[in-house]
């Protein structure tokens, strides 16, 4: 079993590297939060929310690692960086739509250099029949 040190470094892990599934290790990990020391004031203000804010914030969760702080740094985290997707099959539909507007796009790009080779060609026998008549 891991220590609450260990399991307090997961939780930040998951929100410094942008991972998902913050919600269940948050739940499967009730037991190592504190209550608010009421330090360090919330700036509610978002247009002060930026990544020095987010790097701030996890320093005071470590030193605090209350549930409403948790909280609000996932809000500033999904502010900042937008909000994660939770499930991995979310990622997952979104990568394959990726490629597969790749391979549209890759095809399109083929097929366009294909018809240009036929208007070519047939403009060549165009003219090639009004040589002959």
């Amino acid at each position: 079993m891991a220590t609450r040190e260990e399991r307090i470094q997961d939780i930040l892990n998951y929100i410094r590297f942008d991972m998902p599934g913050i919600k269940k290790i948050i739940r499967e990990n009730e037991d190592i939060f504190e209550e608010d020391g009421g330090e360090n004031i919330f700036e509610e203000d978002r247009n002060s929310w930026n990544e020095d804010y987010i790097v701030r914030n996890l320093t005071w969760l470590r030193k605090n690692f209350s549930k409403k702080r948790l909280n609000h740094l996932i809000e500033v985290r999904d502010y900042v960086r937008g909000p994660i997707k939770e499930r991995a099959n979310e990622w997952r539909n979104d990568k394959y739509e990726e490629d597969k507007l790749e391979i549209i796009i890759t095809n399109q790009k083929k097929l366009e250099k294909r018809i240009k080779s036929l208007e070519d060609y047939m403009l060549h026998i165009l003219r090639k029949l009004n040589d002959i008549s």
